[in-house]
């Protein structure tokens, strides 16, 4: 699906190639990691250097909550981004001024979704999947294929 999508540079026409040039151009100009998201990182790579330094386990547990909590964030930080770079890429600009595009986990946060309910499925036994929301504005999507990819879960690695 995604290559309906997204097809590659080489089977576009020239003028949708430069459009597509044009929306990569505009989204890198908008993405501005939070200072938030980059201490994630930085905590992630330094508790993991640490674990593989460390070969005594006196400091195990605390390393490794940092490294699976830290690194657990970072991924729902660019799959939440994905949607928003989706949605900017076919034409939908509003998730710019919401603040979508700063890597910034605040900006996703629905008190319902992503804090109460997996507070109420933890003691539970359930594994909390916090909801994120990105509110894409479908009326301004170009076609009703880039729809369908804003919506769905963008893949970034």
């Amino acid at each position: 699906m995604l290559a309906t999508v997204m097809p590659s540079l080489g089977t576009m026409p020239a003028a949708r190639r430069a459009h597509l040039r044009g929306d990569l151009t505009a989204l890198r100009r908008a993405v501005a990691p939070s200072p938030l998201f980059i201490a994630l990182v930085v905590t992630a790579i330094g508790s993991a250097a640490a674990l593989v330094i460390d070969s005594g386990f006196n400091h195990l547990k605390p390393l490794v909550i940092a490294f699976v909590a830290s690194s657990w964030m970072i991924s729902l930080y660019k799959h939440e981004f994905g949607h928003a770079a989706a949605a900017f890429l076919a034409g939908d600009r509003s998730g710019r001024a919401r603040g979508y595009l700063t890597l910034d986990l605040r900006r996703y946060t629905n008190p319902l979704l992503s804090i109460a309910l997996p507070a109420l499925m933890l003691p539970a036994g359930r594994v909390p999947l916090p909801g994120g929301l990105v509110f894409v504005d479908d009326s301004a999507i170009r076609t009703p294929s880039a729809r369908n990819a804003s919506s769905a879960s963008p893949v970034l690695l």
